[in-house]
Order: structure tokens, then C-alpha cells, then sequence
């Protein structure tokens, strides 16, 4: 009989390191390379939360999203510390359009990693969706903390201020982003909305 020399840890670590590849494959637009090698690493470590998350990727890739949503509430499952599934679920929620779910998760998500940019961005987006204007400019405003010069944050913010009836606001916000993405038809646009609004032209 052959001996097994691949300890719990190897397996582990051999298991982590298919992920890695199969995250690089995944970004370079080869999902089936990927979903090829998440099965492999869980073939090795059957509670790889990562590679079960990678796998709900692919899954709403393929428009299975019942699917894409079980493996990612299996991954928090396992690591629930893990914003990243979180954010995640709360991405598939958004897509979906069940703002209530996504709002929960992006928060969720942010709990565990309170500077996760991506997440304090769609999360503004997702209570400016809702239109909960007031908790997108609080969480828009923060996430302009960490990064002034976003204009997913900055846009966001502009909107809910031009929403919320805070002219004066909206008009200073999306004038900074029509500064720095003068051919952005859509900017311009709300822009120049702002500006009839206000009396400014």
C-alpha cells in the first residue's frame, strides 16, 4: 500500500496555492482554467473558503445565481471574518437589485474591514439606489476620506446632494468631477441640471 507523506498543513498550503493561480486565471477572463483548479484545490482542503468563493464567481458568470449565493453564504460560513465574501454576496444582492440585502452585507463587510474602500463606495451607492439619500452622503463622505479623489464616492455624493434638494453641494461635488472627467457626457449633464437649478446660467 502507498503511503499518504502529505500532511493536513501540506494539503492546506498546496490548496492555497491553486487558489492563487485559479484568482490570476479568473482575472485574465480563462473561468474555466479557474473552475478547473478551485475543484483541485478543494479536492486537497474541502473548507477552502476562498476557492468556494472564487467558485460562486464563476457560477454568476454562468447566470447560476441561486448557486453563486449558497457558496458564498457557505464561505462566510467558514471564515465569517472574511469581508471579502461578504462584499461579495452583497455585490450579487446589488445586481439583484435587493438593495436591503446588499446594504447588510456591504455593512457586514465593512465591519470586518472598516478602510475596504470597494465597499464603503457600493455601499453609498446601494442607500443612494434606496434612496436614502442621507446615509449615502455620510457613508460617500467617508469613503472620501480614505480616498478624495475617487469618483465612484465623489459621484455618488453629487447625486445624493442633488436628491436630498442640497444644491449648493451637488453643484460644488460634480463640478469637481467635471474638472477631472470634462468628455463624461453624464457629468456634464447633471452638471448643467445643478446649475438650472441653482440660477447659474
Amino acid at each position: 500500500m502507498k503511503c499518504n507523506l502529505l500532511s493536513a498543513d501540506d494539503g492546506s498550503d498546496s490548496a492555497k496555492q491553486l487558489v492563487t493561480e485559479a484568482e490570476s486565471l479568473f482575472s485574465d477572463g480563462n473561468v474555466s482554467a479557474s473552475e478547473d483548479l478551485c475543484r483541485q484545490a478543494l479536492k486537497k482542503d474541502k473548507l477552502n473558503a476562498d476557492a468556494i468563493g472564487l467558485l460562486a464567481l464563476v457560477s454568476y458568470q454562468a447566470g447560476n445565481v441561486d448557486q453563486a449565493k449558497r457558496l458564498l453564504s457557505q464561505a462566510i460560513e467558514i471564515t465569517p471574518r472574511n469581508a471579502v465574501h461578504h462584499y461579495r454576496l452583497a455585490n450579487i444582492h446589488q445586481d439583484q437589485r435587493n438593495l436591503d440585502e446588499a446594504i447588510a452585507c456591504y455593512s457586514e463587510a465593512l465591519k470586518q474591514s472598516p478602510n475596504f474602500l470597494a465597499a464603503l463606495v457600493n455601499l453609498g451607492n446601494s442607500f443612494f439606489q434606496n434612496r436614502d439619500y442621507k446615509q449615502a452622503i455620510n457613508v460617500s463622505l467617508k469613503a472620501l476620506d480614505l480616498a478624495p479623489k475617487c469618483i465612484e464616492a465623489i459621484s455618488n455624493l453629487g447625486q445624493s446632494y442633488l436628491k436630498s434638494g442640497h444644491l449648493s453641494y451637488a453643484h460644488n461635488t460634480l463640478l469637481n468631477i467635471v474638472q477631472h472627467n470634462p468628455n463624461s457626457a453624464e457629468f456634464r449633464n447633471n452638471y448643467g441640471v445643478v446649475q438650472q437649478l441653482i440660477g447659474d446660467v
